[in-house]
């Protein structure tokens, strides 16, 4: 009789390589359409029109691709390739770094309940060390004898083991609240944790030489007074800044709670491209030239390659403008006006630049197409002017230049 060998399976090997910035559209040219995470009614529809990779799919116009099978495919290609943003969701995980606290007598001594929570954060993150994570978001949960439940969060600008820093963070948030019974249980979570950020104090520091408990990896003075503004402002209230990739001037920007770190991007994150610029003057075409031979600004002008070409404040939202010609004359299409009317008052042209043209992608929603264009008033004043190329007659202030 025959005998069954039994093999053990072989084992399957996977290749991940790391594509540069640069080159992701090369990276992608072999990869089936399914690699864009598609649904399988889309990945179907490409098998039945002989799309078998990305690549060949890249060479398809995006608007029949829209209108064939659908967004949800244009809006992955345009992911894939960096050209939006992507959000990713992040999964909440079961804490694994917590302690708790079961009080023999409930009490409402504010000094015995600083000490146990300050013993139980130690205890939380104490398993946090061994593996060089930090302490991004903390929750204490406090049960009262004859009143609800207070739960107590504060997040932090970056990770830190800081004892006494995590102690004064979770502290001040418990004497913000009033005991209004004793407290008889005490639970203490670590929520988010990161990889420390390893920092050496300088060789001439004070008591360097006889420091030998330093934690080499608290946090800096600036991440200190983020969580501590946060803690008594509250974390909406303490603000950075991030830059968008949005074409449009008043989406270049968005602020965020800085000690939120779910939809806190990092430091390294992208730069974002500058948007792009034609129908440019003839006068701005040759400033551009000579800005490229080592010239910023000519005769007063600023050039794609200086500052100076966009104003450092915008207008909350554009400000419309009334456009006039000279005496009754209406203004013709293509002719810039010498004058308008803002806020009750005639503001007469002395020269211009421009224009340029920003446009959003058609792919994001209903397109939005200006030209846009510096112009300086007979009083020395500089306006950001654009006209809204949807509606020619539709002029609007977008900032001023100090």
């Amino acid at each position: 009789p025959s005998q069954t060998q039994n093999k053990a399976p072989a084992k399957s090997h996977f290749d991940f390589f790391l594509a540069p910035a640069d080159r992701t559209r090369e990276a992608l040219q072999t990869l089936p359409p399914s690699a864009l995470r598609l649904n399988p009614t889309d990945v179907e529809t490409l098998q039945r029109l002989g799309i078998e990779t990305i690549g060949s799919l890249l060479q398809l116009p995006r608007n029949g691709l829209a209108t064939r099978i659908g967004q949800g495919l244009c809006n992955r290609i345009a992911q894939a390739l960096g050209e939006v943003d992507e959000p990713i969701l992040a999964i909440d995980i079961p804490t694994e770094h917590t302690a708790a606290l079961e009080l023999e007598y409930p009490t409402d001594a504010v000094d015995l309940i600083r000490d146990r929570i300050i013993r139980l954060i130690d205890s939380a993150t104490a398993s946090l060390r061994p593996l060089g994570r930090g302490v991004l978001r903390l929750r204490c949960q406090l049960d009262f004898t004859e009143s609800p439940s207070v739960t107590l969060e504060s997040g932090l600008f970056s990770p830190t083991l800081d004892l006494n820093h995590l102690s004064n963070l979770m502290i001040g948030a418990f004497e913000s609240h009033a005991c209004q019974s004793k407290v008889s249980h005490l639970r203490l979570d670590v929520l988010q944790d990161a990889m420390l950020a390893s920092t050496q104090p300088s060789i001439f520091g004070p008591g360097f030489e006889n420091d030998t408990q330093t934690d080499w990896t608290r946090q800096t003075d600036i991440a200190r007074l983020i969580d501590s503004l946060s803690g008594r402002l509250g974390e909406e209230s303490v603000r950075g800044v991030r830059l968008n990739r949005d074409p449009l001037p008043e989406d270049t920007v968005t602020d965020f709670p800085l000690t939120q770190t779910k939809g806190r991007k990092l430091a390294t994150a992208r730069p974002r491209r500058r948007p792009k610029s034609k129908g440019t003057s003839a006068t701005e075409s040759h400033d551009e030239s000579n800005a490229r031979h080592g010239g910023g600004i000519r005769n007063g002008v600023p050039t794609a390659h200086d500052a100076g070409r966009r104003p450092l404040q915008l207008h909350s939202t554009p400000q419309r403008l009334t456009p006039l010609g000279h005496g009754k004359d209406p203004v013709g299409e293509n002719q810039f006006p010498p004058k308008f009317r803002f806020r009750g008052r005639v503001w007469n042209v002395h020269q211009h630049w421009g224009p340029e043209r920003i446009e959003t992608r058609w792919w994001q929603g209903p397109m939005v197409r200006r030209d846009y264009f510096r112009v300086e008033l007979d009083n020395g004043t500089r306006w950001w002017i654009f006209r809204d190329l949807n509606h020619s007659s539709d002029w609007q202030l977008h900032g001023c230049f100090d």
